[in-house]
């Protein structure tokens, strides 16, 4: 074989796979849609960014329900939005660890999930899927694992008097679960809003990616439950479509 041709052949060898890497990244980013701020005002919620991830502060007869708990594991901002009143429950939509991470900086942790979800929320198993595998080592889960109570589909729970109704969506993890409260339903990283369309996150950090995508069905409908606004794991607000 001639120098030439092996040079374009390792060539080849070597640069197919870090185009298609950079094609993945790409399509990655394009994917999310824009962060509305570090304090999103949701009117009877806040959503706090805490470093890629919104946490969700719902106030309480006595004090706050939290929808996760960000990847911040001192949940520095998300303490300052809840100042001196108790957290009454920690709704996790998923257990990633950018959305859990925040738990080590909780004191009081009520935490209720989807079914299944409890060993990945307390960092004993992995979920599948292509970049949770890559980022696992750097995953930072709570070190004083919660004790977590899960939930199916379409059960109702109150806390400090407010009623929480659960919507499982499967795809994301195998328990990603919705919570509504009100007129919102709190989605994770199971529906970003895409201005005029929801769409999961992308399909390389779901375990399911079809799954995901057949959950969104569960959504529909909504509107006509009373419930007109969406709140995302990662670009805030919207109105549901």
């Amino acid at each position: 074989m001639s120098r030439k041709r092996l040079v374009l052949i390792t060539g080849l060898v070597l640069g197919l796979p870090a185009l298609a890497c950079m094609g993945l990244v790409g399509s990655i980013f394009t994917s999310f849609p824009p962060m509305q701020g570090a304090r999103v005002d949701g009117g009877a919620y806040v959503g706090v960014e805490t470093g890629g991830s919104y946490a969700w502060v719902l106030p309480t007869d006595t004090g706050v329900i939290l929808v996760d708990a960000g990847m911040d594991p001192t949940a520095e901002a998300l303490l300052v939005e809840i100042g001196s009143r108790p957290v009454h429950a920690v709704l996790v939509t998923h257990g990633h660890f950018d959305h859990v991470a925040g738990l080590q900086g909780i004191d009081q942790r009520v935490v209720y999930a989807g079914p299944g979800e409890s060993p990945i929320i307390r960092g004993e198993e992995t979920a599948p899927g292509l970049m949770q595998r890559v980022f696992a080592s750097m995953m930072a889960y709570p070190e004083d694992r919660p004790e977590v109570t899960e939930l199916e589909h379409d059960e109702l729970l109150t806390v400090d008097g407010t009623e929480i109704r659960t919507l499982h969506l499967p795809g994301h993890t195998r328990g990603s679960m919705a919570w509504i409260v009100g007129d919102t339903v709190f989605t994770g990283d199971a529906a970003l809003g895409h201005g005029d369309h929801l769409a999961p996150v992308h399909w390389s950090f779901s375990s399911d990616p079809e799954q995901a995508e057949a959950s969104l069905a569960r959504l529909e409908g909504l509107r006509e439950q009373g419930v007109s606004r969406l709140a995302d794991g990662h670009a805030g607000v919207h109105e549901l479509p």
